[in-house]
C-alpha cells in the first residue's frame, strides 16, 4: 500500500474508466473477460486503472463482484499501474466497500455520488468525510451531474483531510473547475472526466489526469492526445481529435444511455470483452450498432468476429 502523498506524486497520465463486462446470456460478471481487458491496458502502459466507477456500473455490482473486480485490477497492475476503486451507496455501506478496496490492495478510492436526489452540501460533506476517514489510502473526490455537484467550498473542506489527494470533474463547467483550482492550487491532483475533446481547456487550468472511455480500446491514441496537450502542441492536438476522436464521441453522445453501451460495443467489435450493460441499462440499438461498426472501420480499426478472426 502506498501512502497518499506518494500516490499524489504518481497520479498523472491517462485513466480509462474500465467497464465491467457482463455476459449477454445471463447478465453475470465475465471475470475472465475483465482480466483480459486489464492485461491489455497494463501491456499498453496505462498508468491508472479506474475500476467500478460510473462506467464500471458500480451500483449494479454485488459486494462479491466488486471485490472480484478490484482484486483482478490489483493483480493485473502488479505495481505498474495505480488502481482507483469507485465507492458509492449510503454512508455505512460505502464505508464497507471502501475498507474492502483498501484490504484488497487498491491505491485509492473514488467517492461516487450517493443515490440521493440533490443532497444538500452539508450532508454531502459529512457523507464523504466519513467515507474518507474510514480508510488510510488516498481519496479522489468526484463531482458529476445528477445530484453530486460538489461546491468549491465543500471540496476545500474535504481537502483538509490528509488522504484526500485528487478532485475528478465531470461537470463540463470550466468555471467551477477554475474556482476550485484557484482556491486549492497544487493541494490536489485534478482529473478531467470530460473526454478528450475538452482536454485542452482543462489542461490549461492545471489538469493532470485524463479519465477516458476511448482509452479502453485504444490507449495508444489517448496517450498521444494527452502528450500533445501536456506539451502545448494544440494544433496537432486539434487535428488528431477532429480526425480520430470526435466522430466516435459524437455517436456515443447521441443518448446518455449510450455512455456505457457504446464503449462496451466498441470493445466487443475489437476483440475485447465489453459484454453488455446490466439492467436497467440496455445495449446499443441495432441501427446505431451498425453505424458504430461502419465508423470503427472508417477510423481504421480491424473488427473482430465472434470467432476471433478479423472481419
Amino acid at each position: 500500500m502506498i501512502s497518499p502523498r506518494e500516490l499524489q506524486a504518481r497520479l498523472t497520465g491517462v485513466m480509462p474508466f474500465v467497464p465491467t463486462p457482463f455476459r449477454a446470456e445471463d447478465q453475470e460478471l465475465d471475470l475472465a473477460g475483465l482480466r483480459g481487458n486489464l492485461d491489455f491496458l497494463v501491456q499498453h502502459r496505462v498508468s491508472i486503472l479506474g475500476m467500478c466507477g460510473f462506467a464500471g456500473e458500480f451500483g449494479a455490482l454485488t459486494f462479491e463482484e466488486y471485490s472480484q473486480a478490484v482484486q483482478a485490477a490489483v493483480e493485473a497492475a502488479r505495481g505498474q499501474a495505480l488502481v482507483v476503486a469507485g465507492v458509492g451507496h449510503a454512508t455505512k455501506t460505502a464505508i464497507q466497500f471502501a475498507r474492502q478496496a483498501q484490504a484488497l490492495g487498491a491505491d485509492c478510492i473514488m467517492l461516487l455520488p450517493p443515490f440521493v436526489a440533490d443532497p444538500p452540501a452539508e450532508g454531502m460533506y459529512h457523507h464523504l468525510k466519513a467515507i474518507a476517514e474510514s480508510v488510510d489510502i488516498g481519496v479522489m473526490l468526484h463531482s458529476m451531474p445528477g445530484g453530486a455537484i460538489l461546491e468549491p467550498e465543500t471540496v476545500a473542506r474535504l481537502a483538509e483531510l490528509k488522504n484526500v489527494v485528487a478532485y475528478k470533474d465531470e461537470l463540463r463547467d470550466i468555471r467551477i473547475f477554475h474556482d476550485i483550482r484557484a482556491r486549492l492550487g497544487d493541494r490536489l491532483v485534478y482529473v478531467s472526466a470530460n473526454g478528450e475533446k475538452m482536454i485542452r481547456y482543462y489542461f490549461m487550468d492545471g489538469m493532470g489526469v485524463l479519465a477516458t472511455a476511448m482509452g479502453n480500446f485504444d490507449p495508444a491514441l489517448v496517450q498521444q492526445v494527452y502528450d500533445h496537450a501536456a506539451a502545448g502542441r494544440f494544433e496537432p492536438l486539434a487535428e488528431l481529435i477532429a480526425r480520430r476522436v470526435t466522430p466516435w464521441y459524437r455517436l456515443r453522445e447521441r443518448d446518455r444511455a449510450y455512455l456505457i453501451a457504446v464503449t462496451k460495443a466498441s470493445m466487443n467489435l475489437l476483440g475485447l470483452a465489453g459484454g453488455v450493460p446490466r439492467w436497467p441499462l440496455w445495449p446499443v440499438a441495432p441501427a446505431d450498432h451498425d453505424k458504430l461498426e461502419r465508423l470503427l472501420v472508417a477510423l481504421g480499426y480491424p473488427l473482430i468476429t465472434p470467432a476471433g478472426v478479423p472481419a
